[in-house]
């Protein structure tokens, strides 16, 4: 679709495979910008791509008794959960709504193998290509960093993924974990996503971090056990690859709580950055919801700003003034309204926030970044420009950071940033490498 780009011409909006997929898709974001020639310019580094790797990978790196109970559990939670998915699936169907009068509903030909594709280690491929509803029961297209068939070696698995980021213009790229760690985050054990966390970064530094340039690597944090989550990372934050630490957004306890005052602690005294990830949560507030894609809207932007309130208005700016903060995942716009509406709160209770000395947006912007996915350009870039007017007016512009979110379905293209007519060549220039690299220093 074509649009205007709020300086007189026409540009065309590419974002993501999701809204390309009858103009191309990821072809057409590929060749967009190879034409742009994005990689040899900048030289771009992206803060937010996912390894889509089987579960069964980490599965060698779990301690005993958690390596059987784990591979066990994860699953029957698949199986569990898409054959629910099946069922709503089905109900809607006219095709197949006669498979649900089957008693034996499991046992259908069709549901086996359904259940077989996402239960298999090699689902992941499958789910690639589009074949397989997501955890979720929804449908999605998109590319994968692994392709059609196995590979024999983790240099293979590399250089795939090397490939898929020139491609794309990308130099470097932040690999952020994906179902291991997420998944752990939910279940009732903190024990399990201590253990997940683990494993993830066994098996990234064994494989990988420290032997790749072009890999930047993270520690997931499991916040619920602060303890352990300081002796994780105590253990691998100086290994050589290691650059940040990662947390998600949906946790309970706010980010300004006590709870977390010693993994702020270590992070301060390693001099590491903290990038904040959204997620959909669908617990609390959002469980009103009846359907997935309310949660899904909100979710991403809100537990993001429920996070950013807490460290601000409990004075973690001041407690720990040499962090530094990202905040990815939700795109932009909510950043605006939100400096705004916490001066504005501020000024009138600031009593119940004794430990600031300034507004609260202006510790925002002097400590924090900002990722831009899911860029909320399509299909009228145009209407993007009053947010970076508004960045450009509180001198953060050297805040924004890119990121693709590859290979979800939403992911955006370095297209997405490049063709904004109102951004001048210095700032894409800052939003796809420098304010990266400025973020990731250890200073």
């Amino acid at each position: 679709m074509d649009a205007g780009d709020g300086c007189g011409r026409t540009v065309t909006a590419v974002t993501s495979t999701k809204f390309n997929q009858h103009t191309g898709g990821l072809d057409h974001a590929v060749k967009y910008a190879q034409e742009k020639r994005l990689y040899e310019k900048y030289a771009i580094i992206d803060l937010d791509a996912h390894e889509r790797l089987p579960f069964s990978n980490f599965i060698p790196y779990l301690p005993e008794p958690w390596k059987n109970v784990i591979s066990a559990a994860e699953l029957q939670r698949r199986e569990d959960e898409y054959l629910a998915s099946l069922k709503e699936e089905f109900a809607n169907d006219p095709m197949n709504r006669w498979r649900l009068d089957n008693d034996n509903f499991r046992d259908d030909p069709i549901v086996k193998e359904r259940i077989r594709e996402v239960t298999t280690p090699n689902y992941i491929l499958q789910y690639a290509k589009g074949g397989v509803t997501d955890e979720w029961g929804h449908r999605r297209v998109r590319g994968d960093l692994r392709p059609d068939t196995d590979l024999d070696s983790d240099h293979d698995i590399a250089n795939t993924y090397f490939a898929k980021m020139k491609e794309m213009g990308i130099k470097r790229t932040t690999v952020l974990p994906g179902n291991i760690v997420f998944g752990a985050s939910l279940d009732p054990r903190p024990e399990v996503e201590v253990v997940c966390c683990q494993a993830y970064m066994d098996f990234v530094l064994d494989k990988f971090l420290g032997k790749y340039d072009e890999f930047i690597g993270v520690v997931p944090v499991p916040v619920r056990t602060p303890e352990r989550a300081v002796d994780l990372i105590d253990k691998v934050a100086n290994q050589k690859g290691v650059d940040a630490l990662f947390l998600l957004s949906t946790y309970e306890v706010n980010a300004g709580d006590e709870l977390y005052f010693p993994i702020y602690e270590v992070a301060q005294e390693k001099r590491i950055p903290i990038i904040f990830h959204g997620d959909t949560d669908t617990t609390g507030f959002f469980s009103s919801f009846k359907t997935y894609l309310s949660a899904y809207a909100l979710s991403f932007p809100l537990s993001i700003a429920k996070q950013l309130t807490g460290i601000t208005f409990e004075g973690i700016f001041e407690r720990f003034p040499h962090l530094k903060f990202a905040f990815i995942e939700a795109g932009v716009t909510w950043l605006p309204w939100l400096m705004h509406r916490l001066d504005i709160t501020y000024l009138e209770k600031r009593k119940d926030a004794p430990l600031l000395n300034k507004l609260p947006s202006e510790y925002i912007a002097e400590k924090c970044y900002i990722g831009t996915q899911p860029l909320e350009t399509m299909p009228y870039p145009r209407r993007l420009k009053w947010a970076f007017d508004f960045f450009r007016e509180r001198k953060m512009m050297d805040k924004i950071v890119y990121c693709s979110d590859y290979p979800h379905s939403d992911w955006d293209a370095p297209s997405s940033v490049h063709s904004l007519g109102y951004l001048t060549d210095q700032e894409k220039h800052m939003m796809f490498r420098d304010n990266a690299l400025k973020f990731l220093e250890r200073s």
